[in-house]
Parts: C-alpha cells; structure tokens; sequence
C-alpha cells in the first residue's frame, strides 16, 4: 500500500462534503457503531483484529456497518454494495476525489484513506499508518482521553501541536472555540487537516512547521497534544508519526518547553506522553527540568504505560503489517535498542501546564508561587469537569493561610474508602486506603481513623476555619495532640490525592 495523493481532495466540492457526513450519518457510520465493534476484539493488534472486526460488521443490517469495513477497517466493497452504502453520485465523487479507486479487477471499490467517525459528531479523513513512513496518524485512543479534557462549551482560543489529522483542533472548534489553530511538522498532514475542517464545515487554521514555530508570538488559552513518543532505535528511517526520538521523550519534552511561552495568562497546556521510568529521577523532576525554568505551575497524572513487549510488538507491526519475517527483525531491534539504553518500563502520563492569570494579593510585585506535583491514578476515565476541580483544589495551596481557611471544602463524591487487603472488612484501627474512581482525578491515600474524623469535620464545615476550630477540642474524637499546623498539612495532602476538592 502506497500512500494516495492529497492534491485531489480540494477539488471536492463543499456540497459534496456536506452530503457526505449526510449520508453517514443517515447510514449509521457513527462512533457508536465503531465503539461496539471495538468491543468485539480489545486489545489486539491490528493485523489480527482485522478479521475479527470484518466479520462481526459483515452481519450488521446498516449500511453504516458496510462504510465501516471500507473506510475504517480496510476492506474492498463489491461495487454494488459500496455504491448502495454511499449512493452512485457520492461514489463517483469519491472516485473523482481518488478517496475510492476500483480494484484492478473492476469488481470492487477500495479506500485509499481512512475514515473516522468520533464524538462530538465529527468524522477525520487520515492515512492507514502502513501505507508509509508520511503517513498522518487520524484519531486514536490518545485523541480519545484528551478530547474528553476540552471543556464544553469552551469559548477561548486553542492550539493543537502535532496536529496530523487536525483531531483535537477540530474536537476544540467543535466545542465552540473562537478560534483553532493546528500546527504540524508534516506538511501532508496540513493538507489532510484542512479537508477535514471543511469536511466537517469548522473554520480552524492549519500552519505547516516545527514545533510551535508556526504561531510565534501567539498566546493560547488551551495548548494540546499527544507528540510522537515511541522510542527510535538507531539506524531507523524516520515516521512523522511515531518516533520521538532515541529515548521516545526527547521529542515530547522539547515540546513541553516551548508550549509553556505560548499559554495566554490563566491558559493550559495538556500534553500526552510516555516517558523511560527512572528510578532516580521521577517523572515529574524530569518534566520540570524538561521546562527550563517557566513560571508555570506543572501537574503529572501518570497512569500505568504498556509493557515493553507490548510496545515492541506494536512499534514492529508498523513496519510489517503481515506480521512476517521483517516483524521478527523489528521485534529484535526494539527491544535490543531499550536493553542499551537501559530502559526497563516506561512511565505514561498526563502532563498539565498552568499559567496564573495574575500575581499574587499578598505580593503583588511578585509572581504566584508554582507548584510541581506528580500522582498516580488508579485509571484514566476522568473528564474536563473532574480536572478542573481537581486543579482548583491544586490553587488553594498557593494561599496564604488566612485565606486556607476561608476555603469551602467537601469530600470528593469519587472517594471511596476500602481495606487495604481484600480478605476481610477492615478492623477497627486499621488504616483503610480511600481510593478516587469513577470520573474523578486523584491518587489511592492511606487513611486512619483519624484522618477519616478530619475529612468528615472539614466536609460538614461551613470552611476550613469552622472545621479548624470544630476540631480544636476533638480529644474525644482521637485527635488529642494533633496541631493546627498538623491538621493543615493533612488537608493539603487530601487536596493533593484528589481526596477533598472545593465545595460545589
């Protein structure tokens, strides 16, 4: 498979477009629909899952299900079938645009790129990722946890650095940003990008450059990407889309230094990534370091990254598809490459840059204090809403007491409180772990009887202050001894593990 020119796609016409999401819409060629195929076969690599996900579509009555197997899942139509999913004019459009092209035979209709339906109702033109080393990278599960971290509706201004098919830029406008901006080092990818904002009739820019080069001077109140991290081992040609250099985060940690200038005062920046596991150096250090210096608060959310042989066999199936003898070759040379440079496991995260929009009440000729907190979390299905709170909860740190204490807080609905061993109920006096699921963000915290009798004063509380002096003569309640400045610093750690946040 070669990939199939781009220079075609902008003599599709408008109208064309607009009848086109018409008719996958109507078809049921829906994110739904490739949800519950999905469904059918996790967690498997492409080459394998292929069949799997052909048959289970092959037995679905929507036409959707058909669109699905020709644009998504690679597989040839008969031409009648084809031509009765789309319509005979859509079909010879598509043709005309060489987004379909007739098998040599002339009995079927192949795509030549990829089509992606994905929430909020959008669908993303981009190259299947074998067809070569330019290929642009559509939308992915990545795409997928960063678009549910765009806050809706979002009114400010957004770029998406490392663009390719122009996804999360897209995702933004859709929201209802102002204004989109997606850059991108691939100029194939600039191009795709752009029919796909006319596709999906979304005014967003598209600048073709290195980094954030493109919009110089610009500020943005949200930054977004998930850059190119899998590690690139020596002597390999390069795919835009893929490597991130020898250790797969040089490329992403360059990044993260040069989207802290462009946030606008009060802006975010949302990076995903993977990064060697260090165990002298912790994640979050080594992003920090990774920002030379910028005034910017930096929250890590890492999440559990992938095996290495996982990752190995993933990074080889790109180049062998058919999983032959150059897959076995490739399988070698990852993993030969990691052994020497001393990479055992990769740490995975969320990286959240945050710039203050003002400087500090008690010093205003000064900047806001930063602050530099890495956590674990148990999952990765959290939301816009979770992590705003949760970073709300981040800002009170930086107060001055007086002000801690006017704060309203409540214990996190996302808590929840479990023994520490699965075996039996927890005894009394036993410390209990309170662990942040559903859409929350937060990190398991070990909790004893008495920080369980602080969380419930300082949830029943009118503010930190009332539960302060509420607790002052709490001898009764286990907390004979225990200092304001004691019970302070138990507030901020529960602030930190998610497992208290401001008050709705």
């Amino acid at each position: 498979m070669s990939l199939a020119p781009v220079d075609r796609l902008t003599a599709l016409p408008d109208s064309v477009c607009a009848a086109l999401i018409t008719r996958f819409e109507g078809a049921g060629f829906v994110p739904e629909l490739l949800a519950e195929a999905e469904r059918f076969a996790p967690g498997l690599l492409l080459a394998p899952r292929l069949p799997l996900l052909r048959w289970w579509l092959a037995r679905r009555p929507e036409p959707g299900a058909r669109l699905a197997r020709l644009f998504k899942y690679d597989e040839p139509l008969a031409t009648n079938d084809a031509r009765g999913a789309l319509g005979a004019d859509l079909a010879g459009a598509l043709t005309d645009a060489g987004i379909l092209e007739p098998t040599p035979d002339g009995t079927q209709i192949a795509a030549r790129f990829m089509i992606t339906p994905i929430a909020p109702r959008l669908w993303l033109l981009s190259d299947s990722l074998a067809a070569g080393r330019d290929a642009v990278m559509g939308p992915g599960g990545g795409t997928e946890h960063l678009a549910r971290l765009v806050p809706r509706p979002f009114a400010g201004t957004a770029l998406d650095v490392g663009c390719g098919a122009g996804s999360l830029a897209l995702i933004a406008a859709r929201a209802g940003a102002r204004r989109a901006v997606g850059v991108d080092i691939n100029a194939r990818a600039i191009e795709i990008a752009r029919f796909n904002a006319r596709l999906n009739r979304l005014a967003v820019e598209f600048r073709a450059g290195d980094g954030v080069a493109p919009v110089a001077g610009e500020m943005f109140d949200l930054a977004i990407s998930q850059p190119p991290f899998v590690v690139q081992p020596g002597g390999e040609a390069e795919r835009t889309f893929l490597f991130g250099g020898p250790d797969g985060d040089d490329l992403p940690r360059r990044l993260l230094g040069e989207m802290a200038p462009v946030l606008a005062p009060g802006g975010q920046a949302l990076v995903l990534l993977q990064s060697p596991a260090r165990d002298d150096s912790p994640l979050v250090t080594r992003m920090r370091a990774a920002l030379g210096g910028a005034p910017v608060d930096l929250l890590t959310v890492g999440a559990k990254a992938p095996s290495l042989a996982t990752q190995a066999s993933v990074f080889a199936s790109f180049e062998d598809p058919a999983l032959g003898a150059r897959y076995d070759a490739a399988v070698k040379r990852y993993l030969d490459h990691v052994a020497a440079r001393g990479i055992a496991r990769f740490d995975g995260a969320l990286v959240v840059l945050g710039r203050r929009s003002a400087a500090r009440a008690d010093a205003p000729d000064q900047p806001p204090r930063r602050y530099t907190i890495g956590i674990q979390v148990a999952h990765a299905d959290y939301d816009a809403v979770s992590l705003d709170r949760y970073l709300r909860g981040l800002d009170l740190l930086s107060l001055a007491p007086e002000d801690f204490e006017r704060a309203c807080l409540q214990v996190s609905p996302h808590a929840t409180v479990a023994a520490e061993s699965n075996d039996a109920p927890p005894a009394p006096g036993e410390r209990q772990l309170i662990r942040i699921g559903g859409r929350g963000v937060g990190a398991d915290w070990r909790a004893d009887a008495s920080r369980l009798t602080l969380l419930k004063a300082v949830d029943d509380a009118a503010s930190l202050g009332d539960a302060l002096r509420g607790l002052s003569g709490a001898a009764s309640a286990g907390l004979a001894g225990t200092t304001r400045e004691s019970i302070l610093a138990t507030v901020r750690e529960a602030l930190i593990h998610g497992v208290l946040e401001i008050a709705s």
